[in-house]
């Protein structure tokens, strides 16, 4: 059976005031099945609270430059990881998403590295979250065509296309402008 897939999503304290549930049902609650249709792999989805991890939850995010939060992210991502695992860490199939209430500035509404383990996205926009964790999966901007409907108040998420990449992007992040989209290559598939 191949290695399950694993969403860690750490609440930042600046929303504390939500309920999980809530989090999960806006934001989250397809993404379990869709990618384990798409990969074949089990797909796990936690959720963090801020009581649980208090020095990951505080991350200043709103620094003005997004990159500049991510690798910030990361490293606190990476003290985590040397204390709490021994060896058998795989960041292929474990990723780490810092969910926030706010933008990381005026139009950034989240950011990741494709292909990397650590992403950060506001719950401003229902699509945000996805789209990151997309990234982390190695999805891309690149090489996809829309099929599906994500306006309305219940954006249609179940339509998601797969295509094959050519090469890599260099860094990616979702913006307020325009609509948002989750593409996952078949050769990232392959290797997930």
């Amino acid at each position: 059976m191949p290695r399950p897939l694993m969403l860690l999503v750490f609440i930042h304290k600046d929303l504390s005031d939500y309920k999980t549930g809530e989090l999960f049902e806006n934001h989250f609650n397809w993404l379990s099945d869709e990618f384990e249709a798409l990969s074949g792999r089990p797909f796990a989805i936690i959720f963090i609270p801020p009581s649980d991890a208090p020095t990951l939850s505080d991350h200043s995010y709103k620094i003005g430059i997004p990159e500049q939060a991510l690798y910030d992210w990361y490293l606190k991502v990476e003290e985590q990881k040397m204390t709490y695992t021994s060896g058998s860490y795989d960041d292929h199939t474990r990723k780490f998403l810092l969910l926030t209430r706010d933008n990381l500035n005026s139009s950034t509404t989240g950011i990741a590295s494709p292909k990397g383990y650590c992403a950060i996205s506001s719950i401003r926009s229902n699509q945000s979250p996805a789209h990151e964790v997309g990234h982390m999966f190695g999805a891309t901007h690149e090489d996809y065509e829309v099929y599906y409907n994500a306006g309305g108040t219940k954006p249609s998420w179940r339509r998601v296309q797969v295509f094959p990449r050519s090469e890599e992007m260099p860094s990616a992040s979702a913006t307020k402008t325009g609509k948002t989209f989750v593409i996952i290559s078949k050769s990232t598939l392959e290797t997930l």
